[in-house]
Parts: structure tokens; C-alpha cells; sequence
């Protein structure tokens, strides 16, 4: 399975596989208040306990990322990643126990991750992104997953698949929802916030 997401959506630059969240390119000075949106994902504010350490492979994609940086435009750049201040935000999701976390970057964005790999970034423009795992077949015993990172006035995350709605489970700054995969995926999300606004994100065709 791949974790896949929209670029061209959520205009984050993230990196797809198993190591971790997102593209990391250099060291950075300490972000200024316009970059800085960590406030809004409340996971972060609270203690850390040995229950957040990512686990030891995610960490170790990190730090590579971390020690050899790509050249990108400095608006792409999302900062070092600083992995040893994660938070694990769901726990044990989906039939194959799924963890998610978060955890900051030196600019003062904020990525997450899973116990499988991939990911994504946010900043203050797109403060939600998303990501999925499609199997590579379709069949009843596959599943397909949504997961992303929200933040805190999220209250609700649906998801639209062949003109059906479903709820995805809604906690600490992260979503995901899993269903059969019988070859469909779903068309969009609709985002609801603690204001009453609904966003409306469009799913391009997900493919293995």
C-alpha cells in the first residue's frame, strides 16, 4: 500500500513512503510569528510522554532528511523536522492498529506521521491536509485509509464516496477512517469547523 496525498490541494510539499513525513531540507533560523502555527494544533501543547517517540525507523528517515537537504524555494521549505518533540495523536486506528502522530518543524510548521510511513506538512495557509493508503487490489479483505492532520477549530472531517457520506473519527488534531476497498474511492471531504464553515476538499481518482 502508498500513502498518497494532494499537492495540488493542500500545496504542501511532502515526501510519499515509508521513512517519514515530509521533505525536509535545511536547518532554519526560529521562525517568525508568520510562520509559526503550532499553537493551533493543541496535541503539541501538552506533555510528552514514552508513548510519543515515534518509532525508531520513522526517526531515522527524519534525521536523514534532516542531514542531506534538497534545494527548494524557501516558501517549500517546511524547516527541520524536529521529530523528538512528537505527539502521538491516534492510537491503534484501523484493523491493522494504526498510530498517527505530530510533531513541529524549525519554522514553526507542523507535519505528521504514521507507524507505516508517510505523511505531510502544514502551513498557516493550509493548516489541514490529508493522506491515503489504497491496497493494491481491489477486494473485501482490503482496506482503504483516510488520515490526516487537522486543526483545533476541526470538529468534523466526512467523507464522500459514490454519493454515500461517513464520519471519520475526529481526535486530537487528527482524523481517519477506513473502509472495504472494492475498487472506489472516495470523491471528496467536506471539513467541518467549530464557526459552522464547512470546506470542501476535492480527492483526485487514488490509484495503488
Amino acid at each position: 500500500m502508498t500513502l498518497k496525498r494532494s499537492i495540488a490541494v493542500l500545496g504542501i510539499a511532502a515526501a510519499i513512503g515509508t521513512v517519514a513525513a515530509a521533505a525536509v531540507f535545511a536547518a532554519s533560523p526560529p521562525p517568525s510569528k508568520g510562520d509559526d502555527i503550532v499553537s493551533s494544533y493543541g496535541a503539541l501543547a501538552r506533555g510528552r510522554t514514552s508513548n510519543d517517540a515515534l518509532p525508531a525507523a520513522i526517526s531515522r528517515g527524519i534525521a536523514a532528511m534532516n542531514a542531506q537537504p534538497p534545494a527548494v524555494d524557501d516558501s517549500l521549505y517546511e524547516g527541520r523536522e524536529l521529530g523528538a518533540e512528537s505527539r502521538l495523536l491516534l492510537r491503534g486506528v484501523g484493523h491493522n492498529r494504526l498510530d498517527i502522530y505530530a510533531y513541529p518543524t524549525s519554522k514553526g510548521r507542523v507535519c505528521f506521521t504514521t507507524s507505516r510511513g508517510g505523511g505531510g506538512c502544514v502551513d498557516r495557509e493550509h493548516q489541514f491536509t490529508w493522506g491515503a493508503f489504497v491496497p493494491g487490489a481491489s477486494s473485501p479483505d482490503q482496506t482503504l485509509q483516510l488520515i490526516g492532520l487537522v486543526p483545533n477549530d476541526v470538529t468534523s472531517v466526512t467523507v464522500v464516496r459514490d454519493g454515500k457520506a461517513a464520519a471519520a473519527t475526529v481526535a486530537n488534531n487528527a482524523f481517519f477512517w477506513e473502509s472495504p476497498y472494492l475498487g472506489t474511492t472516495p470523491d471528496k471531504l467536506i471539513v467541518g469547523h467549530r464557526d459552522g464553515r464547512a470546506d470542501t476538499v476535492a480527492i483526485p481518482t487514488l490509484a495503488p
